[in-house]
């Protein structure tokens, strides 16, 4: 059997499998229309891309059967929804654990561990290393600078702090004060985001003094002359980013076992 990760291949039968770990464009290329298998993903990236082929949504750490393999999605906190992979090949008794983009945030054993523990049964890892040479480290904030930031540029503003959908990794960084959030969806968001970012920020609990707004990503040109305060990663405001600093990395290096080979991967897609 033939699976995929984050990637539609060219060709596909009935029995293709493809697994996505987040809706992110550069995780979902490929022919969409013309793919004949099925697509294993979460409930919420299965909202977010309502993709025009045959999905079966899973929930986290829910066993999906074939007669080969067995797949559990992992939660790993890049953006909502997103996942990690674990795989089990029956024909060879192999596990295959992949962490798909993620950060650890907070550099600790029992941050770090309560991840791996989900890869313990795993013989090869293959783990996201998209920022590990050192010249990334000062240029990518903490969790908590980040927070900081963010909660003063929102408390400083009279008008909305606009942020595109693709940086709905972003609930991570109000957990807590949540609740002190005013949230609404511009206009130019679709009809499928209008009925999921609800989800993701309830209205009855962002009813708070501080603005935020989301809007689609290509609007924001005319958008953004008319606030006072914006966040966007590529305009250079402040930049926020969900994968690990080389040192967050090297920290959840040294806490994986050492029976599982490690596989670095930053963008590469695995194929089996």
């Amino acid at each position: 059997m033939l699976y995929y990760v984050d990637r539609f291949p060219k060709q596909s039968t009935v029995d293709t499998l493809v697994i996505i770990t987040h809706h992110h464009h550069d995780h979902i290329q490929g022919p969409k229309k013309s793919f004949k298998g099925t697509v294993l993903t979460s409930h919420t990236t299965h909202r977010l891309l309502n993709l025009p082929c045959t999905v079966t949504p899973l929930d986290y750490y829910e066993a999906y059967q074939t007669p080969l393999l067995t797949i559990k999605l992992v939660p790993n906190h890049h953006c909502a929804g997103s996942v990690g992979i674990v795989i089990h090949d029956k024909s060879t008794s192999q596990t295959i654990g992949y962490t798909g983009d993620f950060r650890i945030w907070d550099k600790t054993p029992s941050a770090v561990d309560d991840f791996l523990q989900h890869f313990q049964e795993c013989h090869i890892l293959h783990y996201d290393d998209s920022f590990k040479d050192h010249q990334h480290q000062s240029a990518i904030p903490t969790l908590a600078e980040t927070r900081q930031h963010l909660q003063r540029v929102i408390r400083s503003s009279t008008k909305p702090l606009y942020i595109d959908i693709n940086r709905t990794g972003l609930e991570i960084l109000f957990k807590g004060w949540r609740h002190q959030l005013s949230v609404s969806f511009h206009e130019s968001l679709s009809p499928t985001m209008k009925q999921v970012l609800p989800l993701l920020y309830p209205p009855e609990t962002c009813h708070g003094p501080y603005k935020i707004s989301f809007c689609h990503d290509k609007t924001l040109a005319d958008i953004i002359p008319q606030c006072t305060a914006c966040y966007l990663q590529e305009c250079g405001k402040f930049p926020i980013c969900f994968h690990n600093t080389p040192d967050e990395l090297a920290y959840f290096l040294s806490r994986v076992p050492s029976h599982i080979k490690l596989v670095p991967c930053g963008y590469s897609i695995l194929k089996r």
